[in-house]
């Protein structure tokens, strides 16, 4: 079933469309923002509890090496959205 931490980031990508689309229709610019920062904070999160390429199994790590590039990707394209260049690196 996965660590409630992995769950909740899994949830909280899921939203990104509607944040997106929400935020456009409202005209309510700083869900966008909001929404960033809070997958940042769970990012954070789950990598203090989720130990990725240490990971106790191979499918594990696989799973979360994926998990940890979707939120990579859904970061990158909210601050793209925002106008900030993504860093390449952190």
């Amino acid at each position: 079933m996965g660590l409630p931490q992995e769950q909740r980031l899994i949830k909280l990508l899921a939203r990104f469309p509607d944040v997106t689309r929400e935020s456009g229709e409202r005209l309510q610019p700083h869900l966008l923002p909001m929404y960033a920062a809070e997958l940042a904070l769970s990012f954070n999160k789950f990598y203090e509890v989720a130990p990725v390429i240490e990971a106790e199994t191979a499918e594990i790590r696989a799973a979360r090496i994926r998990l940890v590039n979707c939120v990579r990707v859904v970061l990158r394209n909210a601050l793209h959205l925002m106008g900030i260049p993504a860093p390449e690196r952190m």
